[in-house]
């Protein structure tokens, strides 16, 4: 009897160890859980920190290639319009007042000016149409009169086409040499646009 009580309590004592030993490896395996989950964590929040660092950096670097990009190759282009007639006097300025395009800021829609950003040879055209009597306008290069335009009908059309060297800060504008109405409407029948060429 005494033989058998003593096995029991060994294998009482016995699963007090293993139930003992399991509670230890259990606290054991959570908190390595915890440690891994909270590495886990950091490792996350690291690769987070650096990859939007590296995305930060990228744009800035982006920002800069394009900004070197335009600065080397000098693009210079502007185009805009008229969305309605103007009545002119005799040396006002048409004021094409709509942009389409102003790489390089050259053009002003305020005052109807190009001033060139830089030096270089330019190519300018511009399309009016007369209104309810005939029109002459005159392209200037600063105070110099560069070419000259006569639209004869009503409600007709003329151009310029001209290639210019210019140095910075030359203006571009167009001006009428009399009391005239230029005509454009919502579907911009006249424009002014220039580019630089080299």
């Amino acid at each position: 009897m005494k033989i058998w009580i003593s096995n029991a309590q060994q294998i009482n004592e016995a699963e007090l160890r293993r139930d003992t030993e399991f509670k230890l490896m259990q606290s054991s395996f959570m908190q390595d859980q915890d440690k891994f989950n909270r590495s886990f964590n950091d490792i996350v929040e690291y690769f987070q920190t650096v990859s939007k660092k590296k995305l930060q950096d990228l744009i800035v670097q982006q920002r800069e290639d394009f900004s070197k990009m335009v600065a080397k190759n000098d693009v210079i282009a502007f185009s805009a319009y008229r969305s309605a007639s103007q009545s002119l006097s005799s040396g006002t300025i048409v004021h094409f007042d709509k942009v389409w395009t102003n790489i390089g800021n050259g053009y002003n829609p305020n005052t109807g000016i190009f001033t060139a950003p830089r030096t270089g040879l330019y190519h300018f055209t511009s399309v009016v149409m007369s209104g309810h009597n005939s029109i002459i306008l005159r392209l200037f290069l600063n105070d110099s009169i560069k070419s000259m335009i006569y639209v004869f009908d009503e409600y007709d059309t003329s151009s310029f086409d001209v290639l210019l060297s210019l140095e910075k800060s030359d203006t571009i504008l167009i001006k009428s040499n009399g009391n005239y109405i230029v005509n454009s409407s919502g579907v911009n029948y006249i424009s002014f646009s220039g580019y630089i060429i080299k």
